[in-house]
Parts: C-alpha cells; structure tokens; sequence
C-alpha cells in the first residue's frame, strides 16, 4: 500500500474491507471531519464505527498529462476492500480528474456507489462544509 493511502476506523471499530465495516469511504479530496461522518452516518442510517474511511492524496503535476496520474490514484485503492458493501465517494476537487476517475470507479466498485456533496456552511466565520446530500451513481 503506499503512503498516501491512509486507512483508519472511524471511530474505534468497524474496521476495513471485509472486517466489519458496512460502508467504506474513499476519499479523494480534503479530510472528512468528524462532523462530517457524523452526518453521513445520519443520512445513511449508520454507526459511525461502520464507516471505513480510505483516504489517497490527491496532488496533481498540471504540467504533465493526467492520464498517467490519474491511473496512479486509482491504483493506490486498497486491493482488498470489500466491494460488496455499501461505497462512498469523495472527489477530487479538480473536475478533469474526478471524470476520468469515474469510469474506473464505476468499473471496480461494480457500477454501484454514492457521491458525497459538500457544501459550503452559509453564515460561518470561516469556510466549512458539510455533507449536503449523497448521491447515487
């Protein structure tokens, strides 16, 4: 596994793959907080222990083709996550990459998975998101 994939459990329990998580969270994008789990775990009727979070650093070269990096991020993907359970997407931000990691998602995770939409938090001193809805794909 390389360094830039990060696995940890949620909140104590859980666990990755096949081990007991009933979702698995593959972050591509800035760290999910814990409010954010919290309101994911709300919207999908979940523990927040049961959510598995896989985060890869995302950091593109813009002066070099995509393509090759974006085969890289996709290869970072642990290869033992259980793709039978529920799976979440967190995007990268750059809207080029998050395509073309698309159909590669869609492709191992079995033409089933939801997008997390954030959105900013109107009113807030600093800019912070929250999970606005959960998309399926």
């Amino acid at each position: 596994m390389s360094d830039n994939v990060v696995m940890y459990e949620a909140s104590g329990g859980g666990g990755t793959g096949s081990s007991g998580a009933g979702v698995i969270l593959v972050n591509f994008s800035h760290p999910i907080s814990a409010a954010q789990l919290e309101q994911i775990a709300g919207m999908l009727h979940v523990n927040v222990s049961n959510i598995a979070v896989t985060t890869i650093k995302v950091e593109m070269d813009l002066q070099a083709p995509f393509s090759p990096q974006v085969d890289n991020l996709f290869r970072q993907l642990p290869e033992y996550l259980d793709t039978r359970v529920q799976v979440l997407i967190n995007m990268p931000g750059l809207a080029p990459v998050a395509a073309m990691l698309t159909p590669l998602l869609l492709d191992y995770f079995s033409n089933s998975f939801k997008l997390i939409r954030l959105t900013s938090v109107s009113g807030s001193a600093m800019t912070s998101y929250e999970v606005f809805e959960l998309i399926d794909i």
